[in-house]
């Protein structure tokens, strides 16, 4: 219910019937005045989704309290109380992928880009230097000042970049990018590469001729990663529903009941994984220290472990089954979804690498 102010006609704006208090008794419309404020766009869409009539913090609340227990009532067909399980994961997906990048960074800050300007022009002033004092004295040979002068540059100039390198790795034999595209397509015997090596090859090369510094090549890899997170849950979770429907009674359960089970369980997944980036933001404010380091390491095993228990719980009280069918199911289910995982990260992870 909003805090609008009501309207003085007793009409309903949207059927015509005639409206006595606040609601359309037919059709449920809120009487309130037709030209509200510009906020009330979004204020209105917060007011219906989270309160507490909504059933929003209610739906939390027990998914955290009582593992299962919001499944087996909604699977029951007492949904009235409880927010819809599309509805509530694309809500909580939005807000648990939106926070890691709207809160303040809590580690020191680089150096400004006027630093290091400063720092550069430095380096260069001392190199200028440091090359006319060598040409200007007279017990130094003439036939050595050019090699000492090359080393001066030489030295200099590499302490100067920071550009991450990538030639530890191997390319092949390749000394260029367009040797490796001259060989590939020429298809010359015995060092013609596949499709696989001919791409890894290509995209190291690619880095190296960005000069990615250590950071920047970092946060991209992270930046990526994490925005394709969340298409990657959408993607697994049909697969997820489906192991569970392989592994129950297929007469009793349907894929629906499967879907609304997955729904919940990652909304409960990406609640706890929200409060643990909003602890560990909490704690980053006090500085790296034993204690803190301790207890952020106590918080994850605690959140790893709750949700192995949701989980667990989760599947004894929708399905029924016994502790011991329960144990057995988790544990197959769990080795099951852990190899998916698995190629779930190496996938993203190779598109993550692929498209920087």
């Amino acid at each position: 219910m909003s805090h609008h102010p009501l309207r003085n006609e007793k009409n309903c704006l949207n059927c015509g019937h005639v409206v006595e208090e606040r609601f359309c008794p037919k059709c449920g419309q809120e009487n309130v005045e037709n030209h509200p404020p510009f906020h009330y766009l979004m204020t209105h869409f917060v007011e219906d989704l989270v309160h507490y009539d909504s059933g929003f913090w209610k739906t939390i609340k027990l998914l955290i309290l009582k593992p299962g227990f919001v499944i087996r009532e909604y699977l029951a067909g007492k949904r009235k109380s409880f927010v819809p399980p599309v509805k509530f994961y694309i809500f909580i997906s939005f807000v648990a992928f939106l926070i890691p990048f709207i809160l303040p960074n809590t580690k020191k800050k680089e150096k400004s880009k006027t630093e290091q300007t400063q720092n550069q022009e430095l380096s260069a002033s001392q190199k200028d230097s440091l090359v006319l004092s060598v040409q200007q004295n007279e017990y130094i040979p003439d036939n050595i000042k050019g090699s000492i002068v090359e080393e001066i540059e030489s030295d200099t100039n590499s302490s100067s970049s920071n550009a991450i390198s990538f030639n530890e790795f191997s390319t092949g034999g390749y000394k260029s990018k367009a040797e490796l595209d001259s060989v590939y397509q020429n298809l010359i015997p015995g060092r013609h590469a596949g499709w696989f090596e001919y791409k890894a090859h290509s995209k190291l090369f690619e880095w190296e001729s960005k000069s990615y510094s250590s950071e920047e090549f970092s946060k991209k890899v992270i930046d990526i990663f994490v925005h394709s997170i969340s298409k990657a849950l959408f993607v697994f979770m049909p697969i997820f529903a489906f192991v569970l429907w392989l592994f129950h009674n297929k007469k009793r359960w349907y894929f629906y009941d499967h879907g609304v089970f997955t729904l919940y369980y990652f909304s409960t997944i990406l609640i706890v994984v929200t409060s643990a980036i909003l602890i560990t933001w909490l704690l980053n404010l006090f500085g790296p220290n034993s204690f803190i380091n301790t207890t952020k390491d106590i918080l994850y095993w605690i959140c790893g472990l709750f949700i192995l228990f949701a989980y667990l719980k989760s599947q004894r009280v929708v399905y029924q089954t016994s502790r011991s069918q329960t144990i057995m199911k988790g544990i197959a289910l769990f080795f099951v979804n852990f190899i998916l995982i698995l190629i779930g990260i190496l996938v993203l992870l190779l598109f993550t690498l692929n498209s920087i």
